[in-house]
């Protein structure tokens, strides 16, 4: 059961398997102006919250192919996840990925967490600055605004989130 302490009413989605996507480390910008570099783009698959499975692919540092590469990983997958968890949707730098092209494409439902709210204005100044292609980039993230904010308690610091493909499988008491 998923509980969000911002209803009162319980929501309840049962998934035994969980495939979360996250990135690994990667040079800094400045170092990287003249060069490819790709870095570790890894899916983990959980199945009753224990660990079933690891998979990975490289990733461009500020390409524009994540949302490939992740439907890559999940078909890879042993088994079909009930949920795709992203840790954002900015891998690699600034390497989008697409959750509705991911959703429709597998027909999976997609959570994104990240910890801290984004800046929007610093991404668009950034996109614009580094990228020709900077609107395409920039109506992905569009999309999937606005966050929403989850505390688990009063004093503790919030995540943010944005789902989609959940509704068909949602029960609330």
């Amino acid at each position: 059961m998923i509980q969000d302490s911002q209803f009162s009413s319980n929501i309840n989605y049962h998934a035994e398997h969980l495939l979360g996507i996250d990135d690994g480390a990667f040079p800094s910008f400045v170092k990287i102006k003249k060069k490819t570099f790709k870095t570790l783009l890894v899916g983990v698959l959980l199945t009753n919250m224990k660990l079933e499975w690891i998979g990975s692919e490289l990733i461009t540092v500020d390409g524009n192919e994540a949302t490939d590469i992740i439907i890559k990983i999940v078909k890879k997958s042993p088994i079909k996840p009930d949920i795709i968890f992203l840790s954002g949707i900015s891998f690699a730098g600034f390497n989008i990925a697409d959750p509705f092209k991911i959703n429709n494409n597998l027909n999976i439902p997609i959570i994104i967490v990240v910890d801290r709210k984004p800046s929007m204005s610093s991404i668009k100044d950034a996109l614009m600055k580094h990228f020709p292609d900077w609107e395409n980039r920039w109506k992905i993230i569009e999309k999937t605004q606005p966050l929403i904010e989850i505390k688990q308690t009063e004093k503790s610091k919030p995540i943010y989130s944005y789902s989609l493909g959940l509704n068909d499988y949602l029960t609330i008491e």
